[in-house]
């Protein structure tokens, strides 16, 4: 977060922003306001980025960690479209730049 620029933030101090994106982006879904829908997702991912960072900063996990994370769960809950089987899958991980 300090090389964001941002001090002394806590995961309790950004909650009110993260709930207040989140419905931001329900905002723009029900008035379908796609251009809006599309700056309020990148604002909701920018909060994912802020709570990773801090918890990095904690030794807690990564953006990384995040990622492999819902990678693992989105191949688990979806075996028909991500086959186990198939070993040119198995281990790979999406990884930032």
């Amino acid at each position: 977060m300090a090389a964001l620029g941002i001090r002394c933030k806590t995961h309790e101090s950004l909650r009110r922003y993260f709930i207040e994106e989140t419905y931001e982006v329900v905002d723009a879904i029900d008035n379908k306001d796609m251009h809006n829908l599309r700056e309020e997702l990148g604002d909701v991912l920018l909060q994912v980025v802020f709570h990773s960072s801090l918890a990095e900063e904690s030794g807690s996990f990564s953006l990384q960690d995040v990622i492999n994370d819902v990678t693992e769960k989105m191949i688990h809950r979806h075996p028909n479209i991500f086959p186990q089987d198939n070993p040119e899958k198995e281990g790979k991980n999406i990884h930032l730049g």
